[in-house]
């Protein structure tokens, strides 16, 4: 790392500037392609109001406290995943196991995740050049070309790795805060005028009744374990990213109340996007429960129709592409701080080969879908994303769960909430019982020994 700024530990460690420089890093983190690509297609699959209500209860009840635990342990300990736990408990014992099962989810997650970020580089390259074909067949046939493209999915996936690496080799503070600081600001610009010009449609009313409007006969079991799911994966708990995040905050600083702030930005942010999205799904008679392809297929076709689509077409995709920049440079800052924390690399090195390695890990998933391919690399995206987020996700956010619940010594807890000392005891009901039921719930539910309808 280079010369470090007064504010900067003098280590390839780093420390965000203040509680702004944090607010703004976190956020970016928790705010996503989970928010504006995978949360609008899931509330449609779902029935809408009902859903949406359902997700705002977990990410008050489950979500926000597990995030403050994270938080927590990282500013409580100094240290990334790994060292965090043996920080606070000791070496040798088994709660270093929930340090190493987020550094390898952050890993996995993040050699899937660039790809879709590739593909959102790709079509705000498109519409930029003019290169973006015109109609319903042709829009769907570019879709299933980039995921069946060994070549164009690998080659925006490593752009989308190399401005990762960019970022985050500049530190904590020149690199990730600084983005942070200017890639917010314009995605939350971005948003506002895409939702100003959906005010102006004739399916906006309709919209509206359909996110807030709860209509309960449409909402199962499954769909309710979706959305708590979805809250858990939105805000970026159980792979090590958050508690890393904390790592760099000063003790100085208010855990509780900025914990709180990063998940409402958070669930905002995932309020809009559907307030994005579905004025256009409805005003063009479009179907809002189109899945995955809601963004990548159908957002296009719409757009294609309204004066300036064009226009149109980069603010949205290069809002994508802001949105999943801003998440994955938090992903790939969890190897970075392993090695940084743990080895002793300086930053730039550590940054190059963990940039490098994900980016070679993430290449089946790039070229998977591609016929063309060894058979061996078919679905490796699918079932990546399969491990991570019913697999890694829910494990570590129970071992957050209770390791804060049962094993964090009491004084840390009462220190972190001075503040708000009144919250103390529903956190601690919240941690220790309904967070974990919860999690194990989605746990059973999404690897098949619980069935809901």
């Amino acid at each position: 790392m280079t010369t470090n700024t007064p504010n900067e530990s003098q280590s390839s460690r780093g420390q965000w500037s203040g509680r702004l420089g944090f607010i703004a890093a976190a956020a970016g983190s928790s705010i996503g392609l989970g928010n504006i690509w995978k949360f609008p297609y899931i509330t449609g699959e779902n029935g809408g109001g009902a859903f949406v209500l359902v997700y705002l209860l977990c990410i008050l009840l489950i979500a926000a406290p597990i995030l403050i635990a994270e938080i927590l342990i990282g500013r409580a300990s100094q240290k990334g995943a790994v060292g965090a736990f043996p920080a606070l408990a000791g070496r040798g014992t088994a709660w270093s196991s929930v340090g190493i099962l987020g550094l390898i989810g952050a890993t996995l997650m993040l050699s899937f995740y660039a790809v879709i970020g590739g593909w959102t580089i790709y079509y705000t390259w498109l519409y930029i050049s003019g290169g973006m074909p015109e109609g319903a067949q042709a829009i769907t046939a570019l879709n299933d070309n980039t995921s069946q493209s060994a070549t164009t999915s690998g080659m925006w996936h490593s752009v989308f790795m190399f401005c990762c690496v960019a970022l985050v080799i500049g530190g904590v503070q020149k690199g990730i805060e600084r983005a942070a600081k200017v890639l917010m600001p314009v995605l939350a610009l971005v948003m506002v005028l895409i939702i100003g010009n959906g005010v102006m449609l004739d399916g906006f009313g309709k919209a509206l009744s359909f996110i807030f409007a709860p209509r309960f006969d449409e909402l199962t079991a499954s769909g309710m374990l979706e959305a708590l799911g979805h809250a858990f994966f939105s805000v970026g708990i159980g792979i090590g990213v958050m508690l890393t995040y904390g790592s760099y905050l000063s003790k100085k600083e208010d855990v509780v109340g900025t914990s709180i702030f990063i998940a409402g930005a958070d669930t905002l942010i995932a309020i809009m996007a559907c307030l994005m999205v579905f004025p256009i799904t409805f005003s063009f008679g479009l179907d809002p429960d189109a899945g995955p392809g809601l963004v990548f297929k159908t957002i296009p076709i719409a757009l294609e129709q309204l004066p300036g689509g064009g226009i149109w077409g980069v603010m949205f995709f290069g809002l994508l592409f802001f949105a999943a920049l801003t998440s994955a440079i938090s992903l790939l800052e969890v190897p970075c701080a392993f090695l940084i924390d743990e080895l002793g690399w300086k930053r730039v090195s550590a940054t190059i080969v963990a940039g490098l390695f994900i980016l070679l890990l993430g290449l089946p998933a790039a070229i998977g879908e591609d016929p063309t391919v060894h058979p061996w690399f078919r679905g490796w995206l699918g079932d990546v994303d399969y491990i991570v987020s019913n697999w890694i996700l829910p494990i570590g956010g129970l071992g957050v769960a209770l390791f804060v619940g049962y094993r964090l010594r009491r004084d840390v807890l009462d220190e972190a909430f001075q503040t708000a000392p009144w919250l103390l005891g529903p956190f601690r009901f919240l941690i220790k019982v309904l967070a974990p039921v919860a999690i194990l719930a989605i746990f059973l539910n999404k690897i098949g020994v619980l069935s809901f309808t």
